[in-house]
């Protein structure tokens, strides 16, 4: 899908940054999350019918911190939209 998609890829990432944002929300990532965190930057395009944005890793803390996602679902981590108010999450299990 990333390929099909044309989601850019990262020139580097860092893994202190992905261990700053598990610290940030209190668990750790899926690993293939964290895979294309490290690999890709974000991505805004159609994906079928629906608007898909993912964000970057430079801005998942931001974003979780302006949409108070981090205090009002906890376990959670919103890491991306649809741009139509609708928010892509992962929750802890």
């Amino acid at each position: 899908m990333l390929a099909k998609y044309k989601v850019p890829k990262r020139k580097e990432a860092s893994n202190e940054a992905i261990k700053e944002l598990e610290s940030a929300v209190g668990f750790t990532l899926p690993e293939d999350y964290k895979s294309f965190l490290i690999n890709y930057q974000s991505f805004e395009d159609l994906v079928g019918e629906e608007y898909v944005s993912l964000w970057d890793l430079n801005e998942l803390k931001q974003q979780n911190e302006e949409y108070l996602i981090l205090k009002n679902l906890p376990n959670t981590i919103g890491i991306g939209s649809n741009r139509a108010g609708e928010l892509i999450a992962l929750e802890r299990k």
